[in-house]
């Protein structure tokens, strides 16, 4: 197996498998030397089998991947990888950081015993090397009120209590390893038997709408993480208790929504979740939602406005900007500052997956956000991380940034990571490309409906949406838009204003183009006609099964699931007669595009009574997403109604790819 330098190398080169690529370009890539990227080039050429794939170099130029193989070099890289994410091969365990892990994992997943001597042989280190990896773990246990203890009855473990045994779970295992929030269901079904994640973020996005709480991406998957933490281990005999100060009457609304909650999850899982865990999730949904607006003024909210006001006038000298009198910033830094002071009583810590980006780009925000703010009544009692600061200093990012925008393009913007870091980026958006965009919103993943969607021309997310396809166009950015965001966006606008110039030429793809896609997605066992098929249910398990023909790896509950659950944010019909159902993670070893023509039609829910084609999306799960090369080459399907006529009385597989070419070649 490789290791994980190689995994990166491997990984790299992929990416950019039509170019060649020298050292020098590795060696960054990976941070370390040159001669260090050669030393892990040359071993990564004589671990890969000839026959999936060979790295070839050609002096002057550099390094380069021929993939001779392509399902079977992505089942090679994907084991790999997994087993280097698991650390489940202790014999590629290399640095302290990897070694922790594999320690902490064994403690709190395997529920078995773990001696210190045991665990110094299985690594092959030293008494000295996993003494400093302890001292290193008691570090970061610490910030949780949690411990590492041994003993040599007992062994190996962690003290402190149950809710903050899984925040500390929660935040290592899971939300700070998943850089997309959208596509970590996977990991976390992994440690679920009796109900899928899913299910579960169904039932808390249902019930957080039926009341209007409002949750951002980050916060959703931390619920959801945390409910199928609890389930794990209430299913494996752990006791939850509450010992915090809880006032039920200020948590109305959250404890209300998290009886719903459990409720439903004690119907759908079978476990009884105990009465402390409305608590819990109670206080997730009140340290986590952000409010809406302050129509009821309380005295507590009254004297956070006035203490931040100052802050802000004592920033003005500081930047010359006047802030103080900004209504965005005001409001927003109050709908912050009311759940992180909730956070801080209770000892209730966020890692900011931003900091570093942060730290690097806006040092002088953050030490202007930092030194100000810590003077606040209201912080002086609380030991603030750098991580809240973080969160805080985007806030002021975003005011120092602000400029009058212009109107034109409508615009949804979709982050992950908060009020404070959406308003950056949308500010950031109007700032560069105010001439062209209009922000019409600013909003959650977990947000998105189809009302929402309504004459939106463009999507501009922080969140990976490769996989997930709209009648949109969507362009990924990072949340503080770099110079090449800027420039993915000003291509787009300039395509779309050619398109619309150029109206006869705006769909045309050379031959040879459409002929790598078909051999790439198209399958002739995933080609289906049907007179019969009079359901949506029908055609996605036909389709499902089908799929799972072709590769067994696809596991089809976890493919219903995820399909269910796209089509719950907003309809996978694009016209009046084509459905484009898909899941929002990879779900298979390769890539595939299921067709299903129903000439008869089917019914797909109540607005759409007649779907003639049916096209199944399955992304891979190796990361690269290429799948929306397929949405993209298929608009012209969807969106004339002529073109679709004509593939609608195709008779075979052979007669739909001929149709197919020549239409999109036309």
């Amino acid at each position: 197996m490789l290791n994980h330098k190689e995994i990166l190398i491997l990984e790299y080169f992929y990416n950019n498998q039509n170019k060649y690529l020298t050292s020098k370009k590795v060696a960054k890539n990976l941070g370390v030397t040159e001669k260090t990227a050669r030393k892990y080039i040359n071993q990564l050429i004589q671990a890969i089998d000839d026959d999936l794939a060979c790295i070839t170099s050609t002096p002057g130029h550099g390094f380069k991947i021929v993939i001779r193989d392509e399902e079977k070099f992505r089942i090679y890289f994907q084991s790999n990888k997994k087993e280097q994410l698991e650390k489940s091969n202790i014999r590629h365990i290399e640095d302290s950081k990897d070694r922790q892990y594999f320690i902490l994992r064994k403690i709190f997943f395997d529920n078995k015993e773990i001696f210190f001597d045991n665990v110094m042989l299985d690594l092959a280190v030293s008494q000295s090397t996993l003494l400093n990896d302890i001292q290193s773990i008691n570090k970061k246990l610490k910030q949780y009120d949690l411990s590492l203890r041994t003993s040599k009855i007992n062994g190996l473990s962690v003290e402190g209590n149950e809710r903050d045994k899984r925040h500390f779970i929660m935040n290592y295992f899971f939300v700070e390893r998943l850089q997309n929030n959208l596509k970590s269901l996977g990991e976390i079904s992994k440690l679920l038997t009796v109900i899928s994640p899913e299910e579960i973020l169904l039932i808390v996005l249902d019930e957080c709408r039926n009341v209007g709480l409002k949750l951002n991406d980050t916060v959703m998957l931390n619920i959801v993480t945390h409910i199928s933490l609890a389930l794990k281990r209430v299913e494996e005999g752990y006791q939850i208790k509450f010992n915090q100060y809880f006032n039920k009457e200020d948590y109305t609304q959250e404890v209300f929504t998290a009886e719903k909650i459990v409720n439903r999850l004690r119907k759908s899982s079978d476990i009884h979740l105990p009465d402390e865990e409305i608590y819990n999730i109670a206080l997730h949904l009140k340290n986590k939602s952000s409010k809406s607006s302050f129509t009821i003024v309380d005295e507590e909210t009254k004297c956070l406005r006035e203490a931040i006001t100052k802050v802000l006038e004592e920033i003005e000298w500081d930047s010359g900007v006047l802030l103080s009198k900004d209504p965005i910033l005001l409001n927003g830094l109050i709908d912050h500052f009311s759940p992180f002071i909730d956070r801080m009583r209770n000892n209730n810590k966020l890692s900011n997956p931003l900091l570093k980006e942060i730290l690097f780009n806006y040092r002088y925000e953050f030490e202007l956000t930092k030194k100000y703010f810590s003077k606040m009544e209201q912080l002086k009692n609380f030991g603030v991380t750098n991580d809240e600061w973080a969160y805080i200093s985007l806030h002021i990012i975003a005011a120092l940034e602000r400029k009058i925008k212009s109107e034109k393009k409508n615009t949804l913007v979709i982050c992950a990571t908060g009020l404070g870091s959406s308003q950056m980026l949308k500010v950031r958006l109007e700032n560069e490309l105010g001439s062209k965009l209009n922000i019409v919103k600013v909003i959650s993943y977990y947000e998105i409906t189809d009302e929402v969607l309504q004459d939106i021309d463009l999507i501009v997310s922080s969140i990976d949406l490769s996989n997930v396809v709209f009648n949109i166009p969507v362009v990924n950015v990072s949340v503080l838009l770099n110079e090449e965001d800027i420039k993915l966006i000003n291509q787009f606008l300039g395509t779309r204003v050619a398109s619309i110039q150029k109206p006869k030429t705006d769909y045309k793809i050379k031959e040879n183009q459409v002929t790598q896609l078909i051999n790439k997605y198209f399958h002739p066992d995933l080609f289906l006609l049907s007179n019969t098929i009079v359901t949506k249910n029908e055609a996605l398990n036909l389709l499902a099964d089908k799929s799972i023909q072709l590769d067994t790896s696809i596991i089809k509950h976890f493919l219903m699931n995820q399909l269910k659950l796209r089509e719950n944010f907003s309809s996978v019909v694009f016209s009046k007669h084509i459905a484009v159902p898909h899941p929002i993670e990879g779900v298979g070893n390769i890539p595939r595009v299921g067709i299903l023509i129903t000439p008869r039609g089917i019914a797909w829910d109540e607005a759409s009574k007649d779907i003639k084609l049916t096209i199944l999306m399955i992304p891979d799960r190796f990361g690269n997403n290429q799948i929306d090369e397929v949405s993209k080459a298929l608009l012209p399907i969807i969106e004339k109604d002529e073109y679709l006529d004509e593939i609608v009385k195709v008779n075979n597989y052979e007669e739909f790819i001929n149709k197919l070419t020549k239409l999109l070649t036309r």
